[in-house]
C-alpha cells in the first residue's frame, strides 16, 4: 500500500471521527458509561494541568472503547445503516465534501455508527471540524428520514474525535476503520461499497 500519511506536524489537521445513530445505545448504558468516566476523572491526583489533561485524554480513549464494544457486540435500535440504500445516501453525502472541506483517507458505515479518517485541507479551517460534521449529519438525516418515511432525530448529538498524533496512530486508525466490519462479524457485503471507502482504491 502506498503511503497515505498526510503532513501531520503542521498543526493538528488529521482526525479520526466516530458518530452514531441516536437510538444506537440505551439511555441506561450511556448514563452508566458517562458516570464511570466522571468517577475516574475525579480520582486523578495530578496537580500539573498538562499531565492531568493527558491522563484525561487517555481515559476518554478507554471510555470510547467501551462505547465501541457496546455498538459492535450489542446492536441496539433500528440499525438503519445496515440497509444498503440508506448506507448509499450517507456514503454519497460524506464523499460530497471530499476535496472541498476535507481530504478523506477512509471511512466505514456500520449498522449503527460511522468511522471517518480525514484531514482538513486548510489549517485555518480546523476550528470548523464540527461544522463539516454537522453538514454530513444534517444533510444525511434529512435524506435518510425522507427515504424511510419517518421523522425525528436520526443522529446522536455527541461525536468522538481524536487528532492523529503520529504515523503509527494514523495507520492504527486507518486499519481499525477498514477492519471494523470484519471484527464485528458483519457479512461480506459490509466490506465493500457503500459501506467502505478508502483513498488508495478510489483515487
Amino acid at each position: 500500500m502506498k503511503s497515505l500519511l498526510p503532513h501531520l506536524y503542521n498543526g493538528h489537521n488529521c482526525f479520526f471521527i466516530t458518530f452514531r445513530l441516536a437510538d444506537s445505545l440505551p439511555q441506561s448504558v450511556i448514563a452508566e458509561l458517562k458516570n464511570k468516566l466522571q468517577e475516574e476523572v475525579k480520582l486523578i491526583d495530578e496537580k500539573d494541568q498538562i499531565k492531568k489533561r493527558i491522563i484525561i485524554d487517555e481515559l476518554k480513549i478507554k471510555h470510547f472503547k467501551k462505547y465501541e464494544h457496546q455498538l459492535d457486540s450489542k446492536p441496539y435500535g433500528d440499525c438503519v445503516l445496515k440497509n444498503i440504500e440508506i448506507a448509499q445516501i450517507l456514503y454519497d453525502k460524506i464523499l460530497s465534501y471530499h476535496g472541498k472541506y476535507y481530504k478523506l483517507h477512509c471511512f466505514c458505515i456500520m449498522p449503527n455508527h460511522v468511522h471517518i479518517l480525514l484531514s482538513i485541507l486548510d489549517d485555518s479551517e480546523i476550528v470548523k471540524l464540527d461544522k463539516w460534521l454537522q453538514l454530513i449529519k444534517g444533510g444525511s438525516a434529512f435524506l435518510i428520514n425522507k427515504a424511510l418515511n419517518r421523522t425525528g432525530k436520526l443522529w446522536a448529538t455527541e461525536s468522538f474525535d481524536r487528532y492523529i498524533r503520529n504515523e503509527e496512530h494514523f495507520y492504527n486508525s486507518y486499519n481499525y476503520t477498514l477492519n471494523n466490519p470484519r471484527l464485528a462479524k458483519l457479512s461480506k457485503i459490509h466490506l465493500q461499497k457503500p459501506f467502505i471507502w478508502k483513498a488508495d482504491e478510489n483515487e
